[in-house]
């Protein structure tokens, strides 16, 4: 099996939207305030694989936070 076969560039397309989609779901959902929400929205648009790791890195530390106090 080579490596850039059709079947793996599918599964990365896939793993890809997946990461940047619950990124985006999870801006709409959890955060309140309208500007910060469009400040994330931008970040992950314009830098998807960075913008969506650190919003998920920061959305589970804040979720930990919240939920030991």
């Amino acid at each position: 099996m080579e490596l850039m076969s059709p079947y793996f560039l599918l599964i990365v397309l896939v793993t890809y939207a997946s990461f940047i989609g619950l990124a985006v779901f999870l801006v709409l959902k959890w955060e309140k305030n309208s500007l910060v929400k469009v400040l994330w929205i931008l970040s992950i648009l314009f830098f998807p694989i960075f913008g969506a790791f650190v919003y998920l890195a920061n959305f589970l530390i804040n979720k930990k936070r919240t939920s030991s106090n």
